[in-house]
C-alpha cells in the first residue's frame, strides 16, 4: 500500500505532463511553409482570411435519439476558410485552412469572429486533416476535406496537397 501511495503521484504527474505536451501548439512563423507542418496536431498561426474563397460541406444526421423527434434529421455544416500570407495571389496554393462547424447556414457571426481574432494576432487550433495521412492522398475523404474540394471547385483556388486544416473555435 505504501508503494502505491508513492507511485500514484508519479504516474499521475507523468500522465498530466504528457497531456500538457499534447496541447503545445507548433508556431508557424511563415504561413507559406504551413504545409510542412501537416503532421503536427496543434498549430498557432496568423494570416489573412479569404472569405470569398470559402468552402462548405453539409450533411444530415441520422436523426432520432432521446431528445429528438424520431425521423427528424438535423443539418450539419462544415466550413473552411483559406488563410493566406501577405502578398498572396490566387495563382499560389492555399497554405492553410481554418475550419469550423455550425448547425446554421448563416455564419456571419462566425466569419466576423474569425476576422477579428486574426486581426488581433495569432490564433491556435487542432489540425484535423488526419495528421497521419500521406500527403495529398486523402483529400476529399473527411467532411473537412470535402469542404476544401468545394472551395477549390467553386472559387478556382488550389489547396496545397498538405495544407493543414485547423479547427478554430471562438
Amino acid at each position: 500500500m505504501h508503494a502505491f501511495r508513492f507511485l500514484l503521484p508519479l504516474v499521475l504527474g507523468g500522465l498530466l505532463a504528457g497531456c500538457g505536451r499534447l496541447e503545445e501548439a507548433v508556431v508557424v512563423e511563415d504561413l507559406r511553409r504551413a504545409p510542412e507542418y501537416f503532421r503536427e496536431s496543434f498549430l498557432t498561426f496568423s494570416g489573412t482570411p479569404k472569405f470569398e474563397g470559402m468552402g462548405s460541406y453539409q450533411w444530415k444526421s441520422a436523426g432520432g435519439g432521446p431528445t429528438k423527434v424520431p425521423g427528424q434529421r438535423e443539418t450539419h455544416y462544415r466550413y473552411v476558410v483559406p488563410i493566406v500570407p501577405k502578398n498572396w495571389t490566387p495563382a499560389e496554393p492555399v497554405p492553410l485552412w481554418v475550419a469550423f462547424d455550425s448547425h446554421r447556414e448563416n455564419i456571419s457571426a462566425e466569419r466576423e469572429a474569425l476576422r477579428k481574432a486574426l486581426g488581433r494576432g495569432p490564433i491556435s487550433g487542432r489540425n484535423v486533416d488526419n495528421p497521419e495521412r500521406q500527403p495529398g492522398l486523402l483529400r476529399g475523404v473527411s467532411a473537412w476535406q470535402h469542404a476544401v474540394v468545394d472551395a477549390e471547385q467553386r472559387h478556382q483556388v488550389e489547396s496545397h496537397p498538405t495544407a493543414p486544416i485547423v479547427v478554430w473555435s471562438r
